[in-house]
């Protein structure tokens, strides 16, 4: 709402948070009246009289019609008794139950609306600028709107598909709203009323807030349900980050299941290999929180393929760099660098695609489609641990890491010039108000708002998210990582494209599944905390008890169940913990994302090098799976007690 009014607090309700301004029926009779004409003051009727008088055509016209009277008569009354039909038929108009359909009006050739009876879509090009207010945060826009509707005589606007329901569904239980838009001395109050698939809009009467005076404004507009674009370009952005995080993680993956061959053929030990899968993570925990900050600052979409370009080529150069010397040991250094490089650039991608999330999707719409973007994850696994298997095992390890960079090359191409290039024409306005401009620059400042991080460490809830994160990373990336090698060393015989696949795929569908259940239970009424706890609980516990299981399983069979139950419970963090930042800090969620991601690296270098340590000094693998599991339950614990929903900044 533009503005505040003091209004009964009757005529308020809530729902999620929304405070809507309605009017209940002990003042539907009086509102009605204003709506019909029916209620004028005498002042108003004067005023009224003399605005009609002081036309320039008025006069023509009266004389016009004193003429015809005199000289046809017939005519004349003719006349007027068929204007006072047309009045008449209007009048029993207004009065027909509002829940009745408007007749079906016909469709022409040129008629580019979606129904009978509709209006042609419009989309945000077509009311405003969208480059003055699609970085912005609700706060400003709200400025924003004050400030420009202080000197309009007309609102224009376009609502989500979610809000237009919501909308609906209110309007069932009170068929009229009223709200109040800022005037230079007061407030003009609009009512509202739904007919149909409808909203008619009147302006009602204003209110002076230095003479406590009103009058009648009779106006009316309308508008009806969007076409979807809105949902069309999200869906679309969805799909490109669904693959992007597919080809990201298959190029963070390709060296762990490359790692036993490389090992081989290099001679490394198990804490060799440790470093080099763990060095990755050095690197990745260095960028969190600056690629959170330029998610935030220029946009999460900008700095996606310039990182992309540069984590696709260290990928694909890798087998060159493998060679570059003879010695083993300057080798290792080598391939280790190249794995910090590559976490470096890969550390920009979920800050930013974070901050994209959270400026184009509802919070209801967001826990799904977070999830799904987040599945994509486990699909590049899945299909390096499929095709990349097929490719070690014919062509050698060398041809996995050229398949998976011309991949992540052909993403960051794709998305470039076929999504962000698009949607950057769309939004080029085609002639620029120097008015709106200044508008703008007056309301709000260039400067960006800087994240309030001493309220966020004091807050408990940011903690508990940062636990959480790391104890969850801690378990899959050592499964990421070591799962490999646990079957080839536990059970030579099995097939690398059997278990390389199988808890990938049931893991990726377990992350669509819980941010589906995490939506559906939103709207049931559950609130954002318990559907964040619950949806950890599943995270956590549930790989807590499947690691403690696997460590006394002894057969091939077993072994696979319990590894693809500990890593598809992992699925469920994506709607718990991972959309978390969106919660506390909308505003702030890039940044917010790049510190809590910065924490969950930690564990990919220090838990993988310590898994490689301990298999190394104990040559068991039940030790490293016990071990994980009580980081779990301890995580659990601590974002149980202290996690919240709700924002704090």
């Amino acid at each position: 709402m533009p503005a505040a009014v003091r209004m009964p607090s009757k005529w308020f309700s809530k729902e999620n948070g929304n405070t809507m301004l309605t009017c209940t029926s002990t003042c539907g009779l009086r509102w009605s009246q204003i709506l019909h004409g029916r209620t004028y003051s005498s002042e108003q009727k004067e005023s009224n009289e003399y605005a009609i008088e002081s036309n320039p055509y008025f006069q023509k016209y009266k004389k016009k019609l004193d003429e015809l009277k005199v000289l046809d008569p017939e005519k004349y009354e003719a006349k007027v008794k068929e204007l006072a039909a047309k009045e008449k038929e209007m009048k029993e108009q207004m009065k027909k139950d509002l829940s009745t359909p408007p007749e079906p009006k016909p469709r022409t050739d040129d008629d580019d609306s979606s129904e009978p009876g509709s209006w042609p879509p419009k989309s945000l090009d077509d009311i405003m600028r969208m480059d003055l207010v699609m970085e912005r945060s609700a706060e400003e826009i709200g400025k924003i709107w004050t400030e420009f509707h202080v000197t309009k005589d007309c609102v224009f606007g376009v609502v989500k598909e979610l809000e237009y329901n919501t909308l609906m569904e209110r309007a069932k239980q009170f068929p009229m709203f009223v709200y109040p838009l800022p005037r230079k001395d007061g407030y003009e109050i609009y009512s509202l009323t739904v007919q149909w698939k409808r909203c008619l809009f009147y302006s009602s009467w204003s209110l002076s807030a230095t003479k406590g005076e009103f009058s009648l404004l009779p106006y009316c507009s309308t508008f009806s349900r969007a076409q979807g674009k809105e949902s069309t370009e999200r869906k679309q952005w969805a799909s490109w980050l669904f693959i992007g995080c597919a080809v990201l993680y298959a190029c963070r993956t390709v060296t762990p299941l490359c790692v036993a061959a490389m090992a081989k053929e290099m001679e490394w030990d198990k804490t060799q290999s440790g470093s080099v899968l763990s060095s990755f993570f050095w690197g990745y925990t260095m960028t969190q929180f600056l690629g959170g900050y330029l998610a935030d600052r220029i946009g999460g979409d900008v700095v996606l393929p310039i990182a992309a370009c540069f984590w696709s080529m260290i990928t694909f150069w890798t087998p060159q760099l493998a060679y570059l010397s003879t010695d083993k040991y300057l080798t290792l250094h080598i391939l280790v660098v190249s794995r910090v490089l590559l976490g470096v650039c890969q550390g920009f991608h979920y800050p930013s695609f974070s901050s994209v999330i959270s400026r184009k999707v509802s919070e209801h719409e967001r826990s799904l489609t977070y999830s799904f973007v987040c599945a994509g994850s486990h699909l590049g696994t899945l299909l390096c641990g499929s095709m990349g298997s097929i490719l070690l095992e014919k062509y050698g390890w060398q041809s996995v890491f050229y398949f998976v960079g011309t991949c992540s090359v052909a993403w960051m191409l794709g998305i470039r010039y076929c999504l962000i290039d698009k949607h950057r024409r769309k939004y080029i306005p085609s002639s620029i108000s120097l008015a709106d401009n200044q508008l703008t620059e007056k309301v709000i400042p260039k400067e960006k708002k800087s994240v309030p991080w001493l309220t966020l460490f004091v807050k408990p809830a940011f903690w508990s998210l940062l636990v959480g994160h790391f104890c969850e990373n801690n378990a899959f990336y050592i499964l990421l990582s070591w799962l490999p090698t646990f079957f080839h060393e536990n059970f030579p015989d099995a097939k690398g494209w059997v278990f390389n696949v199988v808890p990938w795929i049931v893991t990726m569908f377990s992350s669509i599944f819980s941010g589906w259940l995490a939506d559906i239970m939103l709207q049931k009424g559950y609130s954002v905390t318990f559907v964040r706890k619950f949806m950890e609980t599943i995270a956590l516990c549930g790989t807590a008890t499947a690691l403690v299981m696997l460590s006394y399983t002894n057969t091939y069979g077993s072994a696979l169940i319990l590894m693809a139950l500990a890593v598809a419970c992992c699925g469920f963090h994506n709607s718990g913990i991972l959309v978390n930042p969106q919660d506390i800090a909308p505003n702030h969620a890039g940044s917010v994302f790049g510190i809590m991601n910065m924490a969950g690296a930690i564990p990919g270098f220090v838990g993988v090098y310590m898994a490689g340590h301990i298999l190394e000094a104990t040559k068991s693998w039940g030790a490293v799976f016990n071990q994980t599991a009580g980081v779990c339950m301890f995580g659990w614990l601590i974002f149980t007690v202290f996690g919240t929903g709700k924002a704090i900044v």
